[in-house]
Parts: structure tokens; sequence; C-alpha cells
């Protein structure tokens, strides 16, 4: 189906990978994923920023700002 991954980057922040497999795209799977990520980054490791990209072929996923790596989200507390 896929996987999920939470890299710690330094003391203060992280970045959330997910692969989810394209026949499982547009249940929610990645969103349930990607809250789970940022709850324990935030929470459990304490980080203060989280950055993200995604697969621009998953449209749901890639509607946020672009670089030349794809779509990529930061989120911060």
């Amino acid at each position: 189906m896929g996987s999920a991954e939470l890299k710690l980057h330094g003391p203060s922040t992280a970045e959330i990978a997910y692969a989810i497999h394209p026949r499982r795209w547009g249940q929610g799977i990645a969103t349930a994923a990607a809250r789970e990520l940022l709850r324990r980054g935030f929470g459990e490791h304490g980080r203060h920023r989280i950055f993200g990209t995604c697969d621009p072929r998953n449209l749901a996923s890639a509607a946020g700002p672009a670089t030349p790596h794809g779509p990529r989200r930061a989120w911060g507390r």
C-alpha cells in the first residue's frame, strides 16, 4: 500500500515523506499519514518546522506551492 517516514533534521526541523500506491490515491491514506507524522514531529519530537514534498502526478497533493523538485509545503509552530 505504501510507506510513511519522519526524518529529523537538527534540533528543530523535520521532513515528512510518504509514498502511497497510485491505486490507493484519493482514499485519505496520505492525509492520515501526514497528520500522524506532523503530530509526532511537533508533539513527541518538539520540532518547530516540518517540510514535505509530493509527487506532482497526484493532483490532490500537488495543489500546494511548487519548487523545482515538485510541490513543497511547510508547517510551523
